[in-house]
C-alpha cells in the first residue's frame, strides 16, 4: 500500500521540481536583439542607440546591438541571412520577400 502512495508522490515531487526549474532559469534569461540601422553617423543609427539605452535602462533582460551598415539593402540582406532580427529601412524601399512586418516609425505629413 505504501508503494502505490509513494510512486505517485515522487512522480508529481519530480515534475514540479522540473517546472519549478525551468521556469527560474527562464527568468534568468537574457533575450538579445540586433538591429540593422544604416551608417554609424545617421539618424537611424541615433534613434537605434537611442532605442537601446531606454530599453537596457527599463528591461534589463533585453539587450539591443546596433548594426551599422550601407543602408536599407544591406539592412534587409541581414534579415533574410539572420543575421539580424530587425531592421530600419526607408519608406519608399520595397520589402524582399522574407520581412514579414513592416512598421512606420513616424508619420510622413506632406506640405
Amino acid at each position: 500500500m505504501k508503494v502505490k502512495f509513494a510512486l505517485p508522490v515522487l512522480v508529481v515531487s519530480s515534475v514540479a521540481a522540473i517546472a519549478f526549474s525551468v521556469r527560474w532559469l527562464q527568468q534568468r534569461q537574457v533575450h538579445h536583439v540586433a538591429i540593422a540601422t544604416g551608417s554609424s553617423d545617421g539618424e537611424y543609427y541615433a534613434f537605434a542607440q537611442a532605442l537601446a539605452t531606454v530599453v537596457a535602462r527599463h528591461q534589463p533582460k533585453i539587450r539591443i546591438t546596433v548594426v551599422p551598415t550601407k543602408g536599407a539593402q544591406q539592412n534587409q540582406d541581414l534579415l533574410e541571412q539572420k543575421r539580424v532580427e530587425l531592421a530600419i529601412v526607408q519608406s519608399d524601399t520595397p520589402p524582399q520577400p522574407s520581412v514579414r512586418a513592416m512598421a512606420y516609425l513616424f508619420q510622413r505629413y506632406s506640405t
